[in-house]
């Protein structure tokens, strides 16, 4: 462990910390950061920049070549699902199913007496979903391009709709979640046992509670931001009004991953982007058929790439900054640091899990990856639990089920920064009004925790 290091890096956290608070280009700020530290490990010894196989022979290249890698796989991974919702989202905006589907949607939805009581039942619906759509970041825009604009125009303020959705995912349930297998196999039981057992058992009171939760400070929130919750009158974008049977185009790709997964028809797999795709082939046939007019509908698909565009520019460079800012921290030896620390801490089963539960939470929401932070810890939870005698798979599910709250009220979490872009509000903001959610949801967690299973 280097001091020194851990010096840098603290003082590294604060020098960015302020500047994004002083609305500094996250981008920027990110980078920078970034750099500095794991230039920083190199020079002081405790990190290489790239492995011998992967260095370009020089380390100030090298620093760089991360970035050029980094750029490389989230726009070939994560960036390209986050780029087709948008796009798909733009497309949808731009032919009128948006709007035709909030018409739809308004009337029946406010029989229920308050937006607000909608908007946190999104909540419960998102997490649902995220069952069946494992992404948190995939999750979130799918549900930008159809929840979110109902939620705005019932008369709710665009901050609070993105602060739901953004943490629709933040228990990482179901075995199709990656975190999720790594638990199970850790503990040595099955995906679905894991999920059905001791998840599951778990998340409902959790659900209950941030669900709770997300009324009260969404409704606090924008009163006090002075929001007039007001309905919202869409402007009309078109010269006609898009056709009534429009409603559906927005949903088509959500039903398509809710219908062909593990659960439902497992003899066929379909990912975000094929689904995206299957819906933009479906929308331009129903333009085809009510519009005529071939040259003008072919014409009117370059909005899609539009929003692709849009959404590499402000989201997936955003999610890059914050990947070598995460990179960074764990080159220099900050995320190891806790670890050890974690592992020489002498307290009993039900203290070492809230300990763990703090310690994992913190690195998930400085690293802004519930994944990454699981990963480092797990491979701790056979020892801890056999020293302090308490059952493996608990302690996992505690660390895992935590990991995925604190990532989503992290201002550097995709999940959250891909919503809050397309909105166009400031990351901070939303994960300053996830904060007591989520901080429910944490204390919930462990209760119940304790009680079912300690």
């Amino acid at each position: 462990m280097s001091f020194l290091g851990i010096a840098i890096a603290i003082l590294v956290l604060l020098g960015a910390g302020g500047m994004i608070f002083k609305k500094y280009k996250a981008q920027a700020v990110f980078l920078g950061a970034g750099l500095i530290m794991i230039i920083a490990a190199h020079l002081l010894g405790i990190t290489p920049i790239l492995s011998e196989e992967k260095s370009t022979g020089f380390w100030l290249i090298d620093a760089f070549d991360v970035i050029r890698s980094s750029l490389s796989s989230t726009a070939s991974g994560l960036g390209m699902i986050i780029m087709s919702v948008g796009g798909y989202a733009t497309y949808m905006d731009h032919i009128g199913a948006g709007e035709a589907m909030v018409k739809i949607c308004i009337n029946p939805l406010k029989k229920l007496g308050s937006p607000y009581i909608v908007l946190a039942l999104a909540y419960t619906v998102g997490q649902i979903l995220n069952i069946f759509i494992p992404s948190a970041a995939g999750l979130a825009i799918l549900l930008m391009a159809t929840i979110y604009p109902v939620l705005v125009s019932l008369g709710v303020s665009p901050i609070a709709a993105v602060s739901v959705i953004t943490t629709t995912a933040c228990l990482d349930l179901g075995p199709a979640s990656g975190a999720s297998n790594i638990a199970s196999e850790t503990a040595g039981i099955s995906a679905m046992n894991y999920f059905v057992k001791y998840q599951m058992m778990v998340a409902i009171p959790v659900i209950i509670v941030i669900t709770i939760a997300h009324y009260f400070i969404q409704k606090y929130a924008d009163k006090k931001m002075n929001f007039i919750s007001v309905e919202k009158v869409m402007e009309e974008k078109r010269k006609e009004k898009a056709p009534a049977v429009y409603a559906v185009l927005p949903l088509i790709p959500l039903l398509l991953l809710l219908v062909f997964n593990e659960f439902v028809i497992s003899t066929i797999s379909i990912d975000v982007i094929t689904a995206m795709l299957i819906g933009l082939f479906v929308s331009i046939l129903f333009e085809i058929a009510v519009k005529r007019n071939v040259r003008e509908v072919f014409k009117g698909m370059q909005s899609y790439f539009d929003g692709m565009g849009k959404q590499f520019a402000t989201v997936i460079t955003l999610i890059v900054a914050a990947g070598l800012f995460a990179k960074g921290l764990q080159s220099i030896g900050l995320i190891d640091a806790i670890i050890n620390h974690a592992q020489n801490l002498g307290f009993g089963a039900a203290p070492m899990t809230v300990i763990m539960v703090a310690i994992i939470s913190a690195t998930a929401f400085v690293t802004g990856s519930g994944n990454a932070a699981f990963v480092s810890f797990a491979a701790l939870a056979p020892v801890i639990s056999e020293s302090f005698h308490v059952d493996v798979v608990v302690l996992l599910m505690a660390m895992q089920l935590a990991a995925g709250i604190a990532r989503s009220f992290s201002p550097v979490a995709s999940c959250v920064i891909a919503p809050s872009a397309y909105a166009d509000v400031p990351a901070l903001d939303v994960a300053r009004r996830n904060l007591i959610p989520m901080i429910a949801g944490i204390v919930v967690l462990v209760i119940a925790d304790f009680v079912l299973f300690l």
